[in-house]
C-alpha cells in the first residue's frame, strides 16, 4: 500500500504580479481577443469587458497625434534599420 501525502498548499505571500512589460501587452491582449472572437467564433457569444465608467470596450488603433482610426493605406515606413520605401500599409 502506498503511503498518503499531503499535497503543499501555495502560500498566501506568493501571487502574479503584472510586470510593466505585462500591462504594455494589454492592448494586444484586447486587439487580439477582439479579432478572435470575429474570426474565429463567429456568432459566438463573446467574452465583454467593461470599462469602468460602464462601456464595453471595443479596442481600436488610434494615431496619438490626431486621433485618427488607423488604417488600410494610413501608415508608410520612416525610420528604423532598414527602412524600406513603398507604398502606404
Amino acid at each position: 500500500m502506498g503511503r498518503r501525502t499531503e499535497e503543499a498548499q501555495p502560500s498566501p505571500a506568493y501571487g502574479y504580479h503584472l510586470t510593466e512589460a505585462g500591462a504594455q501587452l494589454r492592448p494586444i491582449v484586447l486587439a487580439l481577443k477582439e479579432w478572435g472572437d470575429q474570426q474565429l467564433n463567429p456568432g459566438a457569444a463573446p467574452v465583454v469587458f467593461e470599462h469602468t465608467c460602464g462601456a464595453e470596450i471595443h479596442p481600436r488603433t488610434v494615431c496619438a497625434a490626431c486621433g485618427e482610426p488607423v488604417g488600410t493605406g494610413k501608415l508608410v515606413v520612416k525610420g528604423g534599420t532598414h527602412p524600406v520605401k513603398g507604398e502606404p500599409w
